[in-house]
């Protein structure tokens, strides 16, 4: 049977419109869930504008921010597909990710824009948004104030795809692991569920956006469930050791692997 996929960010814009939905600590910037939605509306309709259609994939290089939600929100409302990159990774190893996924968008960082540009130029990517959060006329800001989020909505199932997340490539090629929205949906309500994911969950969000740790474990389900999401740019045990323990951020929820865990543990004893 074909289940249509539901917007879930204009759901909560119209349930919970003022409640506050991303709390950026790195840029000190709050984005309530209308203005999330709006700003997802607005990016929709550039992209349509620009030449993206249904199944076509928009790459984001850059560290934690909303934009990556942004994104992922208008992707769902147009049938395009996110594809985050890797950071971290050579410009030779991302070279790689791009030919082999051909984007036909690249949003980036403007801490990544050397690289960025000769990605865009040797991968042929046609078009570009620069995020630059020092600068209320950067591209990607333009390119919203612009738009009036009048996009033309493109139905999807949940046999459709949402995001492409690329494997680490360990012991060969990275592989792009499918996402489609059925698996996006039941990641929200599995993970939700046992871990008591609501409305009220607040989560202090340190692991990299383009990993399935950041963005599925619990992002995803805390925005599906209508909480709140703090963010900050890397992870740093000082900074994270702070919004933990200090009362006036609510946090309710945080999610690490060892490695963070463990400077969390040696940040204490010192």
């Amino acid at each position: 049977m074909t289940v249509n996929h539901y917007d879930w960010s204009a759901y909560h814009a119209n349930v919970r419109p003022n409640k506050i939905a991303i709390r950026d600590l790195s840029i000190n910037k709050e984005l309530t869930y209308s203005e999330l939605d709006i700003r997802s509306n607005k990016l929709a309709e550039w992209l349509q504008k620009n030449g993206v259609g249904k199944g076509d994939r928009i790459a984001i290089l850059s560290h934690n921010c909303a934009e990556f939600f942004e994104l992922e929100f208008a992707c769902a409302k147009i049938g395009a597909i996110e594809l985050p990159l890797n950071w971290r990774l050579t410009k030779p190893e991302l070279e790689y990710i791009l030919n082999d996924s051909t984007p036909t968008v690249l949003i980036y960082d403007s801490a990544f824009l050397d690289i960025s540009l000769e990605l865009q130029k040797d991968c042929q990517i046609k078009g570009s948004l620069q995020i630059d959060n020092e600068d209320p006329l950067s591209q990607y800001e333009s390119a919203l104030r612009e738009s009036n989020g009048n996009y033309e909505e493109v139905p999807t199932t949940h046999d459709d795809l949402i995001m492409i997340m690329y494997t680490s490539g360990t012991t060969g090629h990275p592989k792009g692991a499918m996402i489609n929205h059925r698996m996006q949906l039941y990641n929200c309500i599995n993970l939700a569920s046992p871990a008591f994911v609501s409305a009220e969950t607040v989560q202090l969000v340190v692991l990299p956006l383009f990993h399935t740790g950041g963005m599925n474990c619990y992002a995803n389900p805390v925005l599906h469930a209508g909480g709140e999401l703090i963010l900050i740019r890397e992870f740093d045990p000082g900074l994270a050791l702070s919004i933990l323990g200090n009362s006036e951020y609510k946090v309710s929820h945080f999610f690490a692997v060892p490695a963070p865990l463990v400077a969390h543990h040696v940040q204490r004893l010192f």
